[in-house]
């Protein structure tokens, strides 16, 4: 697990105010609140990444690579550490507000690679 820790951290360093990341072993070494949390949203124990309160956990054991470290941190920091950042405590109402928008599901996945941008561009204003 140290060499999930030093990538992390290494990956990390890009990306000035970043959240604090640890790597646990599995979904049995998070807290009891995120295993909460998660049972309720009914994801499972097969997630790699989640972001909870101003820190980042990645589960070594659901790891498939470096490149899918790379990938989750990204998906972690990138897209729920800086929309937290932006829009605090309205981050819901935001987030529905601008699904509306984009036109629900169907909107969405047309706007995908567009959402992806944007929240690129978000983090280094943020920055």
């Amino acid at each position: 697990m140290a060499d999930v820790n030093d990538a992390a951290a290494a990956i990390i360093r890009t990306f000035p105010g970043s959240p604090h990341v640890s790597a646990v072993k599995d979904f049995a070494a998070l807290s009891e609140a995120i295993k909460s949390e998660a049972t309720k949203q009914g994801v499972g124990e097969t997630f790699a990444g989640v972001l909870y309160g101003k820190e980042a956990f990645v589960l070594a054991d659901n790891l498939e690579s470096m490149s899918h470290l790379e990938e989750v941190l990204l998906h972690e920091i990138m897209g729920h550490y800086s929309i937290k950042q932006l829009f605090g405590k309205n981050e819901m109402s935001a987030l529905n507000n601008m699904y509306l928008a984009m036109g629900g599901m169907s909107g969405l996945g047309r706007s995908w690679f567009d959402l992806v941008l944007w929240g690129f561009t978000l983090f280094f204003i943020l920055s």
